[in-house]
């Protein structure tokens, strides 16, 4: 096996065994106490896909993985994918009702569990419909009737021979439960050529090399941090210095003391990087390139500036992967053009495609197989309304400008409409975040009878000070379009966000305003911006 053609036609397993042949004793995965070299990954990989064999795990079937970052995760993710299995990683702070209604939807009768997961999931006793056999990373609870409780350390240092056939890229790698935020959350069936284009993206974005540290203080549980974190880094054969978690005040000194060259990123941590205190040593770090989203236009050529490095932009989705990518002719704030093997256009909703520079429903497709999602996990309806005229609908915003860049505009969902014009909530909080003393801001709807809608702003404030409700919004008032400064501004300690640093607007559309909240009402001499005259109309009717 030679050259990366050869190398992403490969499984999982194919890959480690290919590095372990070439690079043995080159470090894989380092954390803060252990390191794992490729021969002793490949070797872990087949030994507990080997004891997974015993226990009944076969190609196709489900194995639930909940545990923090760490090595154990990486054992246990490729041993399932030795045994042909299926991984279904899940978030290890879930709890209750929705722990349980992922336990019992994937099938799982084996899982891969943290202690304390391992004393939720027992709880349940007899409410768990399939979960059998539960494997311990630390010290296991007691079990209830009819469950088996198991060491992982055990399990990982049994004699076994592996008999799973290889995977193909049609088979499931994972099932990828989405944070849910309307309705039980969806399991995304991800094939394993789907990863491997993930791994593909990655590389090609940002030029991942051998000889490259790859820092990733992603949750492993995301697809963020296995599709475009690990997965690169196996297809590339880099070393992966894995944090357990993003941590702002140490993490330049982690990425320094790793000597890191490559950071891929999620959510809002660009900005939590940018509100640090400037130090004349930002520069001095080995960091050359972050790729992720979304990186607000605002913070992306000072945040280059600052720390020494590249961004790259993209757009994409668990589901359709990151079919769009920015390169040096991208603008601030582009998502960047499709990349080969993909097809993307905005339509709208009648299905028909709209013309350049408007605004509509982002779609896509493959043009080879196997690289998107292969549906929702026994949920056919979703999967069909997913899907329409062979195009994937992903719920989201966006337009293509003349140049074939696209451009992102946010969530159907998080759409804000007032007094008939269309509120680009991404705008809004890019110029927000360009407010000294903004650290995050994310804005939203607030159902008003007689604008239809009202524009909402929660601001989080930088650690180099606050500014006031009224200063935020005079910012914004020369920035953004008239009908889309906020009536209301809140200064809030931290927003709601998902465990991946996605801000749920949707907890603060549900929550509504709070007292301590600015109302800014507008008359047609509250302010020295033009007033349309649909809102004067309204305002004066």
């Amino acid at each position: 096996m030679s050259g990366s053609q050869g190398l992403l036609a490969s499984d999982l397993l194919g890959l480690l065994e290919h590095h372990a042949a070439i690079r043995p004793q080159r470090p894989f995965l380092v954390t803060d106490d252990r390191r794992v070299d490729w021969a002793g990954i490949h070797e872990d990989a087949r030994s507990v896909g080997a004891a997974l064999g015993t226990l009944g795990v076969g190609p196709g079937d489900t194995v639930l993985l909940s545990l923090d970052n760490d090595v154990e995760f990486v054992q246990a993710w490729f041993g399932v994918a030795a045994a042909t299995a299926v991984e279904v990683p899940v978030n290890p702070q879930m709890v209750g009702d929705r722990l349980l209604h992922v336990a019992n939807h994937c099938q799982a009768r084996v899982a891969v569990v943290d202690a304390d997961v391992a004393a939720r999931l027992v709880e349940f006793g007899t409410g768990m419909e399939h979960l059998r056999t539960l494997i311990v990373v630390g010290p296991a609870p007691v079990a209830s009737e009819g469950v088996e409780i198991l060491s992982f350390e055990d399990l990982r240092r049994s004699a076994g021979e592996l008999v799973a056939p290889r995977q193909g890229q049609e088979d499931l790698s994972a099932i990828l439960y989405t944070s849910g935020s309307t309705g039980p959350p969806k399991g995304v069936m991800v094939p394993v050529g789907q990863h491997q284009a993930n791994a593909e993206q990655a590389c090609a974005a940002s030029g991942l090399r051998a000889d490259d540290i790859m820092y990733l203080c992603l949750p492993l549980h995301h697809n963020m941090a296995q599709g475009y974190g690990i997965w690169p880094a196996v297809r590339a054969g880099c070393t992966v210095r894995l944090a357990q978690k993003f941590r702002r005040a140490s993490f330049w000194d982690e990425v320094r003391g790793s000597g890191a060259t490559v950071w891929p990123f999620v959510g809002g941590l660009l900005a939590l990087l940018s509100a640090l205190p400037a130090d004349p040593a930002d520069h001095l770090n080995p960091l050359r390139v972050a790729y992720g989203v979304p990186i607000p236009p605002t913070l992306h050529r000072s945040f280059e500036e600052r720390f020494g490095l590249r961004l790259v932009h993209g757009y994409g989705s668990t589901e359709a992967t990151i079919p769009v990518w920015s390169d040096q002719t991208s603008p601030p704030g582009a998502a960047g053009r499709p990349v080969p093997g993909f097809e993307v256009t905005v339509r709208d909703e009648d299905g028909s495609a709209v013309p350049v520079g408007g605004v509509g429903e982002i779609c896509v497709r493959a043009t080879r197989p196997s690289t998107m999602f292969a549906g929702y996990f026994r949920d056919e309806a979703r999967t069909t309304e997913a899907w329409r005229d062979g195009w994937f609908r992903t719920g989201d915003r966006g337009d293509f400008d003349t140049d074939g860049q696209l451009w992102f505009r946010g969530r159907i969902g998080d759409a804000i409409r007032r007094f008939g014009e269309f509120v680009d909530a991404e705008e809004v909080e890019s110029a927000a975040l360009d407010c000294p003393g903004v650290a995050e801001a994310a804005c939203f709807a607030i159902d008003d009878d007689v604008a239809g809608q009202e524009v909402a702003l929660a601001v989080v404030a930088a650690d180099t000070g606050a500014p006031t409700a009224a200063e935020v919004r005079a910012h914004l008032a020369d920035r953004v379009p008239g009908f889309a400064v906020p009536r209301y501004v809140e200064i809030i300690a931290a927003l709601p966000k998902t465990e991946t640093g996605k801000v749920r607007r949707y907890e603060l559309r549900a929550r509504g305003l709070r007292p301590g909240t600015e109302d800014f009402r507008r008359t047609s001499t509250a302010s020295h911006r033009t007033i349309p005259a649909t809102e004067r109309d309204h305002l004066h009717g």
